[in-house]
């Protein structure tokens, strides 16, 4: 679960995870559980790891982006913890929060002493270790993190390092604009802007393919007699190398998207995957 944001943005980023989740082995981010584990772990969690929880990287994931936006580290964390609202003092989410700040900060070479302090009493207190105790095997793993974990804290503090500001992904066309997409073979496939979402990774596309591949771009009269693909998908991700600006057309024309085909979109695809898609899905080369 997303912590410490709006209703408007739990629904909204879960609709966009949950698309996410389903194409995980596309950013080679599988999550393999063994049977006996998941029947005792709870909801986003995959593992006794501390970053093998959606909150754990949510705090690890926020608190970098603060520190890249330009923010020092006590400045990243009062953000962090404004952001994070009551969660902080859930007795579910409160320990995993402060071990994965800890984590985070130590591992960045920017560990506070407020942040250690209430690490190290997590990890002491065993509080961390009530979630996890209807499975032995799995509390033996997650004391051994704790145990590493204790170790680093309390090990003289490593030389900051450098924290990039994060690149979020733009789009610059609107619902129902019509995108011409070059293959690596030359020739053009089309497609429909459905909507944008637009999620911590930026804005992103909902496209829909036409049942249509040509050596040119057609003009609009040819394009509105066209039909569509079944299925669509949220295209995202690669950063400014893996978009490929100089193989996208925008034709200048734009069709209206009707209300129930703005949520058709039900599949997600890197932009360095899309040819490979195409061809999977189409035969389209």
């Amino acid at each position: 679960m997303r912590i410490g944001r709006s209703d408007a943005d739990r629904q909204r980023d879960g609709s966009t995870k949950a698309r996410l989740d389903a194409t995980v082995l596309a950013e080679n981010r599988t999550r393999f559980v063994p049977l006996g584990e998941s029947r005792s772990l709870a909801i986003g969690t995959w593992g006794p790891a501390i970053f093998s929880d959606d909150t754990a990287c949510d705090v690890r994931d926020d608190w970098r982006e603060f520190v890249g936006d330009g923010l020092s580290a006590p400045q990243a964390t009062d953000k962090l913890l404004a952001q994070l609202g009551d969660a902080i003092d859930d007795p579910d989410d409160r320990p995993v929060i402060w071990l994965a700040l800890a984590a985070t900060q130590w591992k960045a070479g920017r560990l506070e002493d407020r942040v250690k302090e209430q690490a190290l009493a997590i990890i002491d207190g065993g509080a961390d270790l009530q979630r996890w105790t209807e499975n032995p095997a799995l509390l033996k793993k997650r004391k051994a993190v704790l145990t590493k974990l204790r170790e680093q804290l309390a090990s003289p503090p490593a030389r900051p390092v450098r924290i990039r500001k994060v690149t979020k992904s733009t789009c610059e066309w609107a619902p129902g604009e019509v995108v011409a997409y070059t293959l690596r073979s030359g020739r053009f496939v089309l497609f429909r802007v459905l909507g944008l979402n637009t999620d911590k990774g930026g804005v992103h596309p909902d496209c829909q393919f036409y049942d249509w591949i040509g050596k040119e771009i057609p003009g609009a009269r040819v394009i509105k007699g066209l039909r569509f693909k079944v299925g669509a998908a949220m295209i995202c991700g690669g950063g400014k190398k893996g978009y490929p600006a100089d193989r996208l057309t925008r034709t200048g024309i734009k069709l209206p998207v009707q209300g129930s085909e703005a949520q058709f979109a039900v599949g997600v695809w890197l932009w360095n995957m899309v040819d490979d898609r195409l061809l999977e899905n189409w035969g389209y080369r």
